[in-house]
Parts: structure tokens; C-alpha cells; sequence
């Protein structure tokens, strides 16, 4: 536990030093906040730019950062130190998931306050920001595990973190990507948000989370075994 606590606060003085990983966290909640405050359509559903926004958000912020931040301890190799140490992977991701996962769940409080939610709809919606964020955070391991740089870093995550987040605003103008999109965590996030007010869990949709989870941890082990962090 000691050791997982002191590479938390070494986490977060890099990160309060670091100006690019803290943009994406507050860039999204800007963004949608401008959105929100100055488009008004006719017929547009509640919380539109809040629920779009925030969709981006996991998808973006928590890939890119983790991403970056081992790709980084590698090019600086920080975890030859931390073996001689005796730092395990457990202890280490651990560590920096749970540090980068907080800095989500708060970046995610900005977009409750933008919305009018009950009680029962903030808990719902931070909920399941929370699940994307814990989905985000897997695949950016995974880049950053199978990267060694941080130019190779951001080469892999920026196709992926496009492909998530733009799949749920494109299939509702666009049945097949629809067809296609339905299949994605964030596409499943999304629809329930804007039903958020009587969110239910359809089989689908969890088997779909699962599943999606189930595949990061898998794809991390693969790449683990194939490139070792520590």
C-alpha cells in the first residue's frame, strides 16, 4: 500500500507540472459548456452538447493521458528504477489508474453542473461516465504498453479515440454506422444518457460492456507478455 500511495503522489505532481495532460480535461467541459449555453434548436433533445460532449470526454481524455503517461516512463525509463525498486505492475497500475480515474470523475462533476440532473440522474449519469472512463483507461493501457515512444503514443490513440467518440454522433444521422456503432461502448453510454431519466440495463447493452471490458484486459495481457512494463 505504501508504495502504491507514494507513486499516486508522484502521479500527481507530474500532472499538475504537466500542462498537456491536464488540456483534455478541461477542454471537453469548455467546450460543451460554450455549446450548451449558446445553441438552442428546436426539437433537440435535453442535455444534447452535455451527453455529446461527455462522450468525448471519456473516450478522449482518459486514452490520451494514460497513454502518454506510459509512454513517457518508458522514453525516460522510469521502470527499469521502479524494478530495481521492487515495484510490481500491479502496484504500479494501480497507482496511476486510480489517480487518472479520479481526475476524470472530477473533470466529470463540470458536465452535472451544466444540467439540471436529480439526484437520481447524477448518480445515474456519473455512473456511467465512471464505467467509460474504467473502459478508456484499458485501451490507453494497452497503447501505452504496446508503444515506445510518445510520438507512437499518440499516432495509435488518436484514430481509436476519433473512432469512439465520433461513432455515437454519426449513427444518429446514418443507419448503417448505426448498425455498426451499436456495437461500441460509448454508442451503448450515449443511448443511455438521453434516456437517463428511465435508464434501464438491457442484456445487449451490459453483454456489450462486458465483453468490451473483457477484450481491453485481454489485449493488455497480450501485450504485457510481449512487452513487459516492469
Amino acid at each position: 500500500m505504501r508504495i502504491i500511495i507514494s507513486i499516486w503522489k508522484k502521479q500527481q505532481k507530474e500532472t499538475l507540472r504537466n500542462k498537456t495532460i491536464l488540456l483534455p480535461f478541461l477542454l471537453f467541459p469548455f467546450i460543451a459548456f460554450i455549446m450548451n449555453q449558446s445553441v438552442h434548436m428546436e426539437g433537440m433533445p435535453k442535455h444534447f452538447f452535455i451527453y455529446l460532449f461527455s462522450i468525448m470526454y471519456i473516450t478522449m481524455a482518459p486514452i490520451s493521458v494514460i497513454a502518454a503517461i506510459l509512454a513517457e516512463e518508458k522514453e525516460h525509463h522510469t521502470f527499469e528504477i521502479m524494478a530495481m525498486a521492487k515495484v510490481n505492475v500491479y502496484q504500479y497500475l494501480t497507482a496511476i489508474l486510480s489517480h487518472t480515474l479520479l481526475i476524470c470523475m472530477i473533470g466529470a462533476m463540470s458536465f452535472v453542473w451544466m444540467g439540471d440532473f436529480t439526484i437520481t440522474e447524477m448518480i445515474r449519469f456519473l455512473f456511467l461516465m465512471g464505467m467509460g472512463c474504467l473502459i478508456s483507461l484499458l485501451i490507453g493501457v494497452i497503447i501505452g504498453t504496446w508503444s515506445t515512444s510518445t510520438i507512437m503514443a499518440n499516432s495509435l490513440s488518436i484514430p481509436i479515440m476519433m473512432i469512439f467518440s465520433f461513432l455515437p454522433m454519426l449513427a444518429m444521422f446514418n443507419e448503417t454506422i448505426q448498425k455498426i456503432a451499436r456495437f461500441s461502448y460509448t454508442y451503448i453510454i450515449h443511448t443511455m444518457m438521453l434516456h437517463i431519466d428511465q435508464m434501464t440495463w438491457e442484456p445487449f447493452s451490459l453483454v456489450i460492456l462486458i465483453l468490451t471490458t473483457s477484450i481491453a484486459v485481454i489485449l493488455f495481457v497480450l501485450a504485457y507478455r510481449s512487452a513487459p512494463l516492469l
